[in-house]
């Protein structure tokens, strides 16, 4: 049977059926330094600021969010028409069958993806829900970010009383299975209100919209979703936030179709001239940091004196 790894209070390894309730010093995490800022709108979207990784020397960019616009919010401009930056993220997951073949799809190519999970898939003891932790460690481990996706999938503006257990529980379970504290959240239904910033700048988490969605949910077929992704692409002038449900396997069967046209438009572009076209990882969305500042150190771990009953 799978077993997942956590940190013990020691900073040790330690493998255990149930896992324990975690729970972040918020004052020793803030010094990470992350905060929402929203700017620019984008189809519908802001996008916000962070800053792009790029090699030493290089100036400095920033890379959309893309928000929902909150009401009383000023839209600022960017300017992106000199390359089309394509980060790809997977929501609802961990699925066994989907999410391990998105994994092995990108590892294949050496790309890495954000993959927005539900901590009620990892919660409960079930042989199940062991592999999809132990999934989860796998995809920290081959370079891939696992973020907050809440644990019910619930609309945190319109029960704003649940808030901090969908949030912080969710980051707790990701934490134990990984071993490393999540960075990005992103709000099921794309919900955002001032409240939901608040909480979410208070636990340094940054939020992550989309642009991208061909909404596969829908019964999409693998083609359409292809179809839709590709014509999009093709279009942009600028960074793209693609979303995908790794438990759709139309989308899961549409990626490496999506990722073979990708690379035959970079090859044009060299060919005949255009914007060119990449993908990134979820780097671009994170601040500036040192590698030790993306693990959760066992100083900043509280426990809350009881092991949850799941």
């Amino acid at each position: 049977m799978l077993s997942p790894l956590c940190l013990s209070a020691s900073g040790e390894g330690v493998s255990s059926a149930t896992p324990p309730r975690l729970l972040a010093s918020a004052s020793a995490d803030r010094q990470s330094g992350i905060a929402n800022r929203p700017v620019e709108p984008g189809q519908g979207f802001t996008a916000t600021h962070a800053r792009d990784q790029r090699p030493p020397g290089s100036s400095p960019r920033i890379f959309p969010r893309y928000l929902k616009p909150l009401p009383d919010e000023t839209p600022a401009v960017g300017a992106w028409a000199t390359e089309r930056l394509v980060l790809l993220t997977f929501d609802d997951g961990p699925d066994l069958q989907g999410t391990s073949l998105i994994m092995n799809e990108l590892d294949r190519r050496k790309l890495h993806g954000v993959f927005f999970v539900m901590g009620q898939h990892i919660v409960r003891n079930r042989s199940e829900d062991l592999a999809r932790r132990e999934l989860l460690r796998k995809l920290a481990t081959h370079g891939h970010l696992v973020g907050n996706h809440t644990m019910n999938h619930k609309n945190l503006c319109r029960s704003p009383g649940v808030l901090a257990e969908e949030v912080d529980h969710a980051a707790e379970l990701i934490t134990y299975a990984t071993g490393v504290r999540p960075l990005l959240f992103r709000s099921p239904y794309g919900a955002r209100c001032h409240s939901l910033d608040r909480a979410l700048a208070v636990r340094d988490l940054v939020q992550v919209g989309w642009n991208a969605d061909p909404r596969e949910w829908r019964g999409n077929s693998e083609r359409s979703i292809v179809s839709y992704v590709t014509n999009l692409l093709a279009r942009a002038d600028g960074p793209v936030i693609l979303l995908l449900h790794d438990k759709n396997l139309a989308a899961v069967q549409a990626l490496p179709r999506i990722l073979d046209w990708i690379e035959e438009e970079q090859a044009r572009v060299t060919r005949v001239g255009g914007i060119p076209i990449r993908i990134v990882d979820g780097s671009v969305l994170l601040p500036e940091r040192t590698e030790s500042a993306l693990t959760l150190p066992s100083a900043n771990l509280g426990w809350r004196g009881r092991v949850s009953e799941f």
